[in-house]
C-alpha cells in the first residue's frame, strides 16, 4: 500500500499541516502585524514569538509531498513578518537566516549587528551543518557543495546502469562533467562519451570540460573531441567524446576497435521519441551491447 511507504517525517509534517496551535499563532501574528503596520499598539508574548520561530524552522524543512509548498510559504511568511516587527532581535535574525538557507535560493545575510551567545543547541546545529556541508562537498571543490539531491545522483553515476529523472535546474550536465573530471584526475584510463541532442550543446559541454580539466588533460593523456575525424587509432591516450548520437555512431562504425568505459545519453527521453534520430540511439545500443567488456551507461532525462 502507498501509505506504508511513507517515512515518519512525512506523517509528522502532514500532522503539522493541520496543527490547531500553529493556525492560532498564524492568526495572532497576522492580526498583530496589522496593528504594527498601522502604528497601533501591538504585542506578541515571548512564548508566542519563540514558538512561531520554532514552527518556521520546522516548516522550512518540510518533506510533506502534498503540502510542502504551503508549509515553506508559511515559514517564509513567519520570518518575513517577524523580521519587520523585531529588526534587532538576534533570535529572529538567526532563524530567518536558517529558514532562507534551507530553501537553497538564498545566502545567509552578512554583517549582522548582534553577537551570538553560544548555546549547546546552537553549537550542535553548527556542527551538524558543517558535517552535512562536508558530506555534500563537490569532489575537488573544497569551497562548493552539492544542493538538493545532486549528491545522491552524483554517487549513482558510478553504477553500471543508471537512469534518473530530474529537471534542468538539477544540473544534470554539470554532474556528468564533474563525474568525468573526477575520473580523469584520479587516473582512470578509458574512453568516455556524452551524447547531446544538439550541435550547440556540443560546444558548450566541450568548452566546459576543457576549462575544468585544464592541464590535467595532457597530464593524464586525455583529449576532448566532438567529431569522428578527431579520433586517432595510433593515439595511446584516452578520449572524452562529446557528440550528437549521429556522430558517435559514425565513430563507432568507422573505428570498430574503439571502446568506451562509460556512455552518458543526455536527455535520454529522446531515445523513445517517434523520430528518425531514435534509430541512431538504438544502433549505438546494439553495438555496445555486443562488446565483450561491459561499459557503464547513464540515462538522465526530464
Amino acid at each position: 500500500m502507498p501509505q506504508q511507504e511513507k517515512r515518519l517525517g512525512e506523517y509528522l509534517y502532514e500532522y503539522l499541516e493541520n496543527d490547531d496551535y500553529l493556525h492560532k499563532l498564524m492568526s495572532i501574528l497576522s492580526k498583530q502585524y496589522g496593528y504594527w503596520l498601522f502604528h497601533l499598539d501591538w504585542k506578541l508574548t515571548g512564548k508566542q514569538k519563540h514558538d512561531l520561530l520554532r514552527f518556521a524552522d520546522l516548516l522550512s524543512k518540510s518533506i510533506n509531498k502534498k503540502g510542502d509548498s504551503r508549509q515553506k510559504n508559511s515559514a517564509l511568511k513567519i520570518v518575513a513578518t517577524l523580521s519587520q516587527m523585531y529588526p534587532n532581535d538576534p533570535e529572529v535574525s538567526l532563524i530567518t537566516n536558517e529558514v532562507l538557507t534551507s530553501f537553497n535560493n538564498f545566502l545567509p545575510r552578512q554583517g549582522q549587528s548582534y553577537t551570538l551567545v553560544p548555546t549547546i543547541e546552537q553549537l550542535w546545529n553548527e556542527a551538524f551543518v558543517n558535517y552535512q556541508k562536508e558530506k555534500r562537498q563537490i569532489p575537488g571543490e573544497e569551497s562548493k557543495s552539492f544542493i538538493g539531491k545532486q549528491d545522491i545522483i552524483f554517487k549513482s553515476l558510478s553504477n553500471e546502469l543508471t537512469s534518473f529523472s530530474a529537471p534542468t535546474s538539477m544540473g544534470k550536465t554539470f554532474l556528468i562533467e564533474k563525474y568525468i573530471e573526477l575520473q580523469v584526475k584520479e587516473g582512470v584510463v578509458g574512453n568516455f562519451a556524452i551524447t547531446v541532442p544538439s550541435k550547440a550543446l556540443i560546444t558548450e559541454v566541450k568548452v566546459q570540460l576543457i576549462k575544468d580539466l585544464g592541464a590535467k588533460l595532457g597530464e593524464k593523456q586525455y583529449r576532448v573531441i566532438s567529431h569522428p575525424e578527431e579520433y586517432r587509432l595510433d593515439y595511446e591516450g584516452s578520449y572524452i567524446c562529446v557528440m550528437t548520437p549521429e556522430r558517435l555512431l559514425a565513430l563507432l562504425t568507422q573505428y570498430s576497435e574503439a571502446r568506451l568505459i562509460h556512455l552518458f545519453i543526455d536527455e535520454s527521453q529522446k531515445v523513445t521519441e517517434a523520430s528518425s534520430r531514435s534509430v541512431f540511439y538504438y544502433e549505438i545500443f546494439d553495438r555496445v551491447s555486443a562488446w565483450k567488456n561491459r561499459l557503464k551507461v547513464t540515462l538522465p532525462h526530464h
